[in-house]
């Protein structure tokens, strides 16, 4: 149809419908392109839960030294106050760590899922659940080390009985080394 106005010529035409079968194939994915991007996504996020499982299992482990050492200077510090000798006993299976003094008892636990694996003394491991570390009137105890697990991970801490000064050991070696000095 041929629409003459003011000389100019138009020509109308009715849209044809398009090819919707041959646009969608050049824009859609095809379902091996969309397994893959799965696939990528997947191992993504795995990587991402292994990264993260090994950043808390490093922050549980941290925590409970933090805990110890808070275990250890309150048991120093209440006997050297008092001036009396205080007890204190690691339980291991329970992962408690409980002092007795003319104060109120006081407990720490140690995070859920970190396990204490191992005590020793100088010259000996130390068998059974329960460890017990006297303290002095002057705050001093003997010399301990302990083996903290969690997942794969493992960390010893040597408490030096005379300061409490806490060393973080990267092997069981430099343990015994220390330790049998």
């Amino acid at each position: 149809m041929l629409n003459r106005d003011h000389g100019v010529c138009r020509v109308s035409h009715h849209q044809r419908p398009r090819d919707f079968s041959a646009e969608s194939r050049r824009t859609a994915f095809t379902m091996i392109e969309l397994v893959v991007v799965i696939m990528i996504i997947g191992l993504l996020a795995t990587l991402a839960v292994i990264s993260f499982g090994g950043t808390v299992d490093r922050y549980q482990l941290s925590r409970a030294v933090e805990t110890i050492e808070m275990f250890d200077a309150r048991a120093r510090r209440d006997a050297r106050a008092s001036r009396r000798i205080v007890r204190t006993t690691i339980d291991r299976d329970d992962n408690r760590l409980v002092i007795e003094s003319d104060e109120p008892s006081a407990q720490y636990r140690i995070p859920r899922r970190v396990e204490i694996r191992e005590i020793r003394v100088p010259r000996r491991a130390v068998v059974g659940s329960e460890f017990d570390v006297e303290f002095d009137r002057e705050g001093r105890s003997v010399t301990y080390a302990i083996e903290l697990k969690r997942g794969n991970m493992s960390r010893w801490m040597l408490v030096l009985g005379a300061s409490g000064q806490v060393l973080t050991l990267a092997s069981e070696r430099e343990v015994d080394e220390i330790l049998s000095l």
